[in-house]
């Protein structure tokens, strides 16, 4: 970049080039005297590559060829990537932290399957020795492996992890052995059962007092606090919310923020489950076979962050309210679904992202005459919190085919939103 060297990329995304090797390949040629600019191809169809030496292309400044990612975008979306690179403010400087998932060191000692539970006590299995244990509840907590979070989602896994670690003056201390020992007797039991493999670990490196705590025990205070759960690879963006701090994961990320006044967990969750954010995303990340793409914290730092209103946050956060209580009640009843179940969840998301749109293009969609806050304000639409818990599905099911009428003005917007160019590109309809 310092020479301006870089001449000519040839991308491939996740075409496999080499027969037989899942291997992610670019082509790289190099200038020894500076260039002005560089000639960059997405060769996405890789027979029509090979055949013609043609993909989507462009020309890329030296000055856009730096010490950050590059990240290069030719064709149709390249102007709107451009824009959203350019917005001020982006996921890093709104973190509090972007932390990986715990790595116990044992998950056959640590990580459990449940059989069954009750308020105090849980029965469930242990793979380290091979059979079912009783343990208090409250020396245990959920566990994600990754792919059960999904967008506006967390599934059940069917697992706990023992967690022998508190939070003291904001650090995470191991609690001596004794006391767990008065506290949860059952834990001590297990754990008392298993000490030799514990003890064991990295050629006895847990041989002394500590001999029940993890090997590297990092990011454990996160799994405490509310945070918004995405994992390290998806097809789409998949942002889940833990609002009490309820889960401990493994595969994936955890997500806090430095002020929840400017952004709130469910308002930033609306943003990152976006198609703006899930567009940008698809332009900075690695991809994989099978459409799917990594997220790591290096690409979550980059995502653009649109201001808003206390109004339009609360409106998002709204949206996003609707689609946590229909995407975990349909998973908890499945009979209970209909066959315009899917299409009431995927309108809500429609209205979720008909919001993220103005916010990131006003001039666009007003000077389009589409106001979708204001229509948002106008439907009155109720707090999920303030319906009565047996009335809330009637109640979504009634709002969504007064708001899905052909006639209705938010579903006019919402159909002429889709002709705009800039959405069009986002959504891949160009």
């Amino acid at each position: 970049a310092n020479g301006k060297h870089l001449r000519h990329v040839v991308h491939f995304g996740d075409e496999q080039v080499f027969f037989g090797a899942t291997i992610y390949t670019c082509l790289l040629f190099l200038a020894r005297e500076g260039t002005a600019d560089c000639r960059y191809v997405n060769a996405h169809n890789l027979e029509s590559w090979k055949a013609k030496l043609e993909g989507t292309e462009g020309r890329i400044g030296a000055s856009a060829v730096g010490k950050a990612d590059w990240n290069f975008a030719v064709g149709s979306g390249a102007s709107v990537f451009e824009r959203l690179k350019t917005m001020p403010t982006k996921f890093a400087n709104v973190v509090s932290r972007i932390s990986q998932g715990i790595r116990t060191s044992a998950n056959e000692v640590y990580v459990l399957d449940i059989v069954n539970e009750t308020k105090l006590k849980i029965k469930a299995a242990s793979k380290q020795l091979g059979e079912q244990v009783e343990l208090e509840r409250s020396a245990v907590r959920l566990f994600l492996q990754g792919r059960e979070i999904k967008p506006y989602s967390i599934l059940p896994s069917g697992k706990v992890v023992i967690i022998p670690y508190r939070l003291n003056d904001h650090r995470m201390e191991l609690v001596p052995f004794e006391e767990i020992s008065k506290s949860s007797p059952l834990l001590a039991t297990y754990l008392s059962k298993n000490r030799a493999i514990l003890k064991a670990r990295e050629d006895s490196k847990m041989a002394g007092s500590n001999w029940y705590g993890f090997v590297y025990p990092k990011n454990l205070d996160i799994m405490l606090e509310p945070k918004l759960i995405v994992p390290d690879i998806a097809d789409r963006a998949s942002f889940g919310l833990d609002p009490e701090g309820d889960y401990a994961f493994t595969s994936g990320y955890g997500i806090t923020f430095q002020d929840v006044t400017t952004h709130p967990l469910k308002f930033m969750l609306g943003l990152c489950n976006s198609r703006i954010l899930d567009f940008y995303w698809r332009k900075i990340s690695t991809p994989l076979r099978g459409g799917y793409f990594r997220y790591f914290t290096q690409f979550i730092e980059q995502l653009p962050v649109a201001s808003a209103t206390e109004a339009q946050r609360s409106m998002v956060a709204l949206l996003t309210d609707y689609l946590i209580f229909l995407n975990k009640h349909f998973a908890n009843h499945a009979a209970e679904q209909t066959t315009r179940d899917p299409l009431m969840l995927a309108y809500w998301e429609r209205v979720l992202n008909g919001l993220v749109y103005e916010l990131y293009f006003p001039e666009e969609l007003q000077g389009a005459g589409l106001r979708m806050f204001d229509l948002i304000a106008q439907a009155k639409l109720p707090e999920i919190s303030g319906i009565p818990e047996p009335e809330r599905l009637p109640r979504m099911r009634k709002l969504f085919e007064t708001l899905h009428d052909g006639a209705h003005p938010l579903r006019i917007a919402l159909d002429k939103l889709q002709t705009l160019d800039t959405v069009r590109i986002i959504e891949g309809k160009t």
